[in-house]
């Protein structure tokens, strides 16, 4: 805490956020301790700056499922709860699905392989149970995934070991690259995201991602559910592109 509140004064910061991406199920006395720090945290910082603000990371499922983060607890202390809503699918997925999934969640009677085990709109809503709406910030991508797969369809099986992140700009260099053929880009009705498909060397690679309609999308959750804003991860992805940012402008105008 000491060294944060260090930090934080010399460099005149408006605020302060956390980012511990604690992996599985806590202990009791672990997610205890990290709502200790944050009270802690936020009583020094108070004591320098009382306007400090405090804002926390969160993985999308953690109002549904027990994570590091007691929401009710941690409430008080928190100007901002980001919502990492992304990552739903990733580099290791055994199934090239979409990273960031605002629709799609399988409901009784659903074919399990034209659904998703999750979706941001559940995660949210499940969210706006426990905090006040304009204390959710939704994080959105400006990114992807790769992968080769064994066919070009949407949910295509993964080739082990083959997934990696593709930036925004290394999606649009996919277009006008001489090596790679049979460019597919399709829209999926399931997840309102975008994917393609491509062949290089005889293999079949297919990329989600997020574009300016899917983002869209999800700038329309924001303003009707009155969240707090959103968040990106990560600025400089989507460089020299700037499209991106079209949608994001909607949350200014009313």
């Amino acid at each position: 805490i000491q060294s944060i509140l260090e930090l934080y004064s010399n460099k005149n910061f408006d605020g302060i956020n956390i980012d511990f991406e604690y992996v599985g199920e806590p202990s009791t006395k672990t997610r205890d301790g990290f709502t200790f720090f944050v009270k802690n945290l936020k009583a020094s910082c108070l004591r320098i700056n009382s306007k400090c603000q405090i804002d926390i990371d969160v993985f999308a499922d953690s109002a549904e499922k027990y994570r590091l983060w007691n929401l009710p607890a941690l409430e008080p202390e928190t100007s901002h709860f980001i919502v990492m809503a992304y990552d739903y699918y990733r580099k290791s997925s055994n199934q090239a699905g979409p990273v960031a999934p605002l629709t799609g969640k399988c409901k009784p009677g659903d074919q399990e392989s034209k659904c998703l085990d999750q979706d941001i709109n559940t995660h949210i809503s499940q969210f706006s149970k426990i905090l006040p709406s304009e204390k959710i910030i939704l994080g959105i991508p400006f990114y992807g995934y790769e992968w080769q797969t064994a066919d070009n369809t949407y949910l295509a099986n993964t080739y082990p070991g083959t997934g990696s992140m593709a930036s925004y700009s290394r999606i649009q260099s996919i277009f006008s690259d001489p090596k790679i053929s049979s460019v597919s880009s399709q829209w999926s009705s399931t997840s309102l995201s975008p994917f393609l498909s491509y062949e290089k060397d005889n293999k079949t690679f297919l990329i989600q991602y997020e574009n300016v309609e899917s983002l869209a999308q999800k700038i329309k959750l924001v303003k009707s559910a009155n969240l707090g804003g959103i968040g990106v991860w990560a600025i400089g992805y989507e460089t020299p592109y700037i499209e991106l940012w079209k949608p994001i402008q909607e949350l200014s105008n009313p």
